[in-house]
């Protein structure tokens, strides 16, 4: 009963926020390929390929390896409910949906420790972030939404590893977030590195079990991403965005004007990146803690710092480290790290609330600032205007031919330029993962100049199969990962 009393306040909040989705419509956002990716997802499962890789019926035909190397959690989450549903538009707005409303639940039990009302103020001002409003109804930056909505577990389940089933849990968190985006956890990891070493310095056997499992578990996605990469254009779409001209002005996070546009250099940006006037000036009430509260000392120093590093690195000022940093720059853009910032400062947000020591007065200021809260936030959750959910939309053979354009980083590396025609029937784009059987012999492959994918037929056969077979890398990160599931299954009945 108590359980259910504590998480209904987070559960409205989430109807509220995703009102504008209820009923069978559907919305325009900075990326409008999320249904295609669902869409082309389920037609790779079912012609026989999983893990899937290659995405049929685009780039004119060809083909390319859309599910590769993009992070799979958000449309692996969504795809058996798409099957149950018969609709990715519910689908995508159930992840979602749950994604909310478990961030909140997240961000509740990791401060739960320093009280109630400071727990309740932290998940919902968490819940409310504009960062939050901007990815799910401005850019559409649904697999971003997904990690941002798994910082709370993050740090949370690496606090206590004291036995083998919160060593086992912290896996299983970690995999799932390594597997929600391919840039909010590269972000992430020298924050996590650093909370884990403080608050494990004195048992630090206990951070081995969750630390092989997570790579074993996540290790089908991850070992390709990072030793296949030069098999797609990533890298090189990545560094042509100038990340210079998206630095954030100090003034911006204070307060921008809302809007639907793009980011922009200067202060000019059509999107905005406010913080909150609320969330900052509770976060900067709560530093008295570091001086008058020795028990909350540790945890708000790392919090603070972290905040102040994560905001210095949005903007103009850490310019010379986005330089220095060559990995950093394939995030592309700085105002990325307003994920963290956003974590961090409403774990501070909330914190403040325990300098009110007096309960009664502690909840009346709490009711008074979630007051505050919702007037200026919630007004930010919905989109610039809502369309029907119409399947054919995203799938007609016209949108289709756009998919490649759009999302041009997964592109074989061998295939320079899209094709400018269609492909016939055995045509396809070069990949390491083709196989080619003419009369049942496997026979050697290679790209053309064009980058499409040749092979020798010297007797003219008509019997030729094109498979998509996994590499010896892949073989191998699939067993590891099998590996790691069934040991998470012997430890989870332990």
């Amino acid at each position: 009963m108590r359980f259910s009393l504590v998480l209904s306040p987070f559960l409205l909040l989430t109807f509220f926020l995703f009102r504008p989705m209820l009923g069978s419509v559907w919305y325009p956002t900075h990326d409008t390929t999320h249904i295609t990716r669902l869409y082309l997802m389920e037609q790779t499962i079912k012609n026989g390929q999983f893990p899937p890789i290659w995405a049929e019926g685009i780039n004119q035909g060809y083909g390319y390896p859309l599910f590769h190397f993009y992070a799979p959690l958000l449309y692996y989450l969504a795809l058996p409910i798409k099957l149950l549903t018969g609709s990715p538009f519910t689908a995508l707005k159930l992840v979602l949906f749950l994604s909310s409303f478990l961030s909140m639940v997240g961000m509740y039990y990791f401060v739960r420790r320093w009280g109630r009302g400071p727990a309740i103020f932290s998940a919902l001002a968490f819940g409310t972030l504009p960062y939050f409003a901007l990815n799910l109804y401005v850019r559409g930056a649904y697999a971003e939404f997904l990690s941002m909505s798994l910082l709370p577990w993050l740090f949370l389940v690496w606090e206590n590893l004291s036995s083998h089933r919160r060593q086992v849990l912290a896996a299983g968190v970690t995999a799932l977030f390594l597997l929600s985006h391919n840039l909010i956890p590269l972000i992430t990891a020298p924050f996590l590195l650093v909370w884990v070493i403080l608050r494990q310095a004195k048992h630090p056997q206990a951070v081995i079990l969750p630390a092989l499992l997570t790579i074993m578990l996540s290790a089908f996605y991850l070992l390709p991403l990072l030793f296949e990469r030069s098999f797609v254009q990533a890298d090189a779409v990545a560094v042509t965005t100038d990340y210079a001209l998206h630095f954030v002005s100090p003034t911006q996070l204070w307060n921008s004007a809302w809007g639907f546009g793009g980011s922009a250099q200067g202060i000019e940006d059509g999107m905005s990146f406010k913080l909150g006037k609320l969330l900052i000036l509770l976060s900067l009430s709560s530093l008295p803690l570091l001086f008058f509260r020795s028990r909350a000392r540790p945890f708000m120093i790392f919090f603070v710092t972290s905040a102040i590093v994560a905001i210095f690195l949005t903007t103009f000022s850490s310019s010379y480290v986005w330089d220095q940093l060559k990995l950093l720059q394939i995030v592309q853009f700085p105002w990325r790290f307003l994920s963290l910032v956003g974590f961090f400062l409403s774990v501070l947000a909330g914190l403040s609330l325990t300098l009110i020591r007096h309960q009664f007065l502690q909840t009346v200021v709490l009711l008074v600032l979630l007051g505050a809260l919702f007037l200026t936030n919630l007004k930010l959750f919905v989109p610039q205007t809502t369309l029907s959910a119409d399947l054919s939309r995203y799938t007609s053979p016209a949108y289709l031919s756009t998919v490649a354009p759009i999302v041009p980083e997964y592109m074989p590396a061998w295939m320079l330029t899209p094709p400018s025609s269609p492909a016939g029937e055995l045509a396809r784009a070069y990949y390491p993962t083709w196989k080619v059987l003419i009369d049942g012999q496997v026979i050697p492959t290679a790209p053309s100049a064009e980058g499409y994918l040749t092979y020798p037929n010297p007797t003219n056969s008509t019997d030729i199969k094109l498979i998509q077979f996994p590499t010896p890398l892949e073989k191998f990160s699939y067993l590891l990962t099998l590996v790691g599931l069934i040991t998470l299954l012997i430890y989870v009945k332990i």
